[in-house]
């Protein structure tokens, strides 16, 4: 571990946990003051030492999910698809898993699938979601309220990766399954649950609208407005949902063009660019 030559290296278990979260500490100051090119080097040196710490002591492997999470906000797709892989061995080898370790490796499986989704893997993508659908399924026969509602985010995720494929009768089935959970959570404890559900709402808004049922995706677009507009902290996503709502409004279903008619098309677009200041983008879990 030559970045830490400066500091006394931990001797043992305990000592390196203490480092863990001395380093924790260290990267949510960092957070909160701000992330720029200075301080995304910081922050790498003191998750790498975190990784050091856990693959030397054995100790806290779900200590370093903020990672996985940092490297996929920061686009590095094959250092995080490396890291998961080598968290769900760990997960995966431990002798008889309790509760806890099963939701680990169900975490795991969920970045992993995110990070793939992200890099267009699309099967090995499904694979991990499907892994982790069995996983929450198994353990929310158990404890429900403890996991129903990493099983919803899960089936969103799902409908949103088979809608990109084309699989639309699956992925409503996903979807209508996050819908149904979420919304009985949300009841239960609104303040909690109901930006989910704004989630999947908006999520399905867009499912309709790619189908051309107008009426279905400005019903959805409306109920996610709604939840959304509750909570100041999600304003961009209310904000994306006003403007989904306003193309929606306005948007002409494109009819079947000659071969002479896209000739001309594809040259507009070519004068004007490829720039689009919005897209139709599913949010997951």
């Amino acid at each position: 571990m030559t970045n830490t030559a400066s500091k006394i290296i931990p001797e043992t278990a305990e000592e390196a946990k203490a480092r863990i979260h001395e380093n924790q500490e260290k990267i949510r100051i960092l957070k909160e003051t701000g992330i720029t090119n200075d301080t995304i080097s910081e922050l790498l040196f003191y998750y790498e030492e975190i990784r050091w710490l856990v693959k030397n002591f054995n100790v806290e492997p779900e200590s370093l999910f903020d990672y996985l999470s940092f490297m996929r906000k920061h686009h590095l797709y094959a250092k995080g698809i490396e890291l998961g892989r080598w968290l769900e061995d760990i997960f995966q080898s431990i002798p008889n898993p309790d509760e806890s370790d099963e939701r680990n490796l169900g975490a795991v499986k969920i970045y992993l699938g995110n990070l793939l989704s992200d890099t267009n893997r699309i099967d090995e993508a499904e694979r991990y979601y499907q892994e982790a659908l069995e996983i929450w399924r198994r353990l929310a026969k158990e404890n429900p309220a403890a996991f129903e509602p990493d099983l919803a985010g899960t089936c969103n995720n799902l409908g949103n990766l088979l809608s990109d494929t084309n699989r639309m009768d699956e992925a409503e089935r996903y979807y209508q399954e996050a819908l149904e959970i979420r919304r009985r959570l949300a009841k239960e404890n609104p303040a909690a649950f109901e930006p989910d559900l704004a989630t999947t709402c908006y999520n399905l808004g867009l499912f309709e609208w790619r189908q051309n049922h107008r009426s279905a995706a400005k019903a959805y677009f409306q109920e996610a407005l709604a939840l959304y507009k509750k909570f100041p902290y999600q304003v961009k996503r209310a904000n994306n949902t006003r403007r989904a709502l306003h193309l929606l409004k306005y948007w002409k279903y494109p009819r079947k063009q000659n071969k002479r008619e896209q000739r001309k098309q594809s040259k507009r677009r070519g004068r004007r660019g490829q720039r689009k200041k919005w897209t139709r983008r599913k949010i997951k879990m």
